[in-house]
């Protein structure tokens, strides 16, 4: 091979297999450090979303439903419930992985640069 300056990659600058991962590496610290609080928000996100979900077409149940409104009601519920424990679990996870990234923080101490 001929002399190919180390910034290009078979002669085509910004080819090489790492250099798309390398720009992208600074947003993926910054999306690391936000990630229990991205999952705080989609987990309410998706409750209020499956609220209205449940609100809009499973409503409140039926007096007398006919065989067909009850299937469609229970069908609709669970689409809601879906929503819910989702949601739920997602806000759980994003609390939980904020709390332990503040407790690992506390017990080891200050960051050396």
């Amino acid at each position: 091979m001929e002399n190919i300056p180390p910034s290009t990659c078979m002669g085509f600058p910004n080819r090489c297999i790492g250099s798309g991962f390398l720009r992208f590496a600074p947003k993926l610290k910054r999306m690391k450090r936000h990630f229990p609080l991205i999952l705080i928000g989609l987990g309410i996100l998706l409750l209020i979303f499956g609220f209205a979900y449940d609100l809009v077409f499973a409503g409140i149940p039926y007096q007398d439903p006919t065989p067909t409104m009850t299937a469609r009601y229970a069908f609709h519920s669970r689409i809601a419930s879906g929503f819910y424990m989702i949601g739920g679990g997602a806000f759980l996870v994003g609390v939980l992985g904020g709390v332990m990234r503040v407790i690992t923080r506390c017990v080891s101490g200050p960051r050396v640069s």
